[in-house]
């Protein structure tokens, strides 16, 4: 075996884990089965941040999205701790903020923690920073959604 396929490999290994993860994590609801997503279990939840943290040095975006949607649902469980991972999956300029899918699913959960975990953005100087950062990360690339709510973020704390 040569180095590719050795990279090659562990990628895979990688990417079924963090889906191993998303799916046991109780995510996955689809409007197809009208089935919606189970609870996050904070005991899971403490289990999973840890490997989701080592996961996401994997740089792959489907491996980036997945851990965004994992921290997505588990954020009932620590809000504080699982938006510093998502922050710490996504960096300016990594080919996961050239996707729409992307944008959307974290210009979302932006939205989402202004609006369901607003004291733990406006009061804990590192989650805003983190916010700020992943925000940043998408307006580099000129999502529109994500310069939209660049603009309305001073107004989320009014």
């Amino acid at each position: 075996m040569n180095e590719a396929s050795n990279a090659t490999d562990i990628y895979q290994i990688a990417g079924e884990l963090v889906d191993a993860i998303y799916f046991a994590s109780g995510a996955f609801g689809t409007e197809e089965t009208n089935r919606e997503p189970l609870p996050a279990e904070e005991g899971f939840a403490k289990e999973a941040f840890p490997i989701l943290d080592l996961l996401r040095e994997f740089k792959h975006p489907s491996i980036v999205h997945r851990i965004v949607e994992t921290l997505g649902h588990l954020s009932s469980s620590d809000p504080r701790r699982a938006f510093l991972l998502v922050e710490r999956s996504i960096s300016a300029g990594d080919a996961y903020t050239f996707d729409m899918l992307a944008a959307a699913t974290s210009i979302g959960l932006i939205e989402r923690y202004l609006a369901e975990y607003r004291d733990v953005v406006a009061t804990d100087p590192d989650v805003l920073t983190a916010v700020r950062r992943v925000l940043d990360a998408f307006v580099r690339v000129g999502w529109p959604a994500a310069i939209s709510l660049s603009y309305r973020l001073g107004d989320a704390f009014r």
